[in-house]
């Protein structure tokens, strides 16, 4: 991952049939296309269970308590993850980051890319 390098994750409501097409249209649309020369690019579709196998918040409050906690912890996490980067560039420029999951060690493209719902 390079220095700087953002992720945006989206989470769309689609019902039934209507989830392929909204990804193909995602895909397909000029301003998320990979650059030419540029390191990674574009949209990848993350599968989160649905149907009875969906995630489960409990009551409306619980939602509500859970978001307003996510957002702070967001926040910490972000500037933390990112002092360290600047910190580890500054003493080795050509570092690369890499993610260990499962015993495995990927870069951090290879590991968004990849990633499935446990």
């Amino acid at each position: 991952m390079a220095a700087g390098q953002e992720f945006w994750l989206v989470a769309t409501g689609c019902a039934g049939a209507d989830k392929d097409g909204l990804y193909q249209r995602l895909n397909s649309h000029p301003s998320l296309q990979k650059p030419r020369g540029a390191g990674a690019g574009g949209v990848w579709q993350l599968q989160v269970p649905d149907g009875e196998r969906s995630l489960m918040f409990g009551s409306f409050d619980n939602l509500i308590r859970l978001t307003d906690e996510l957002q702070k912890n967001d926040s910490q996490v972000d500037s933390i993850v990112h002092r360290l980067e600047r910190q580890w560039l500054e003493i080795d420029p050509k570092v690369q980051f890499k993610v260990r999951s499962q015993r495995q060690e990927r870069t951090f493209q290879e590991y968004i890319e990849t990633w499935q719902w446990d």
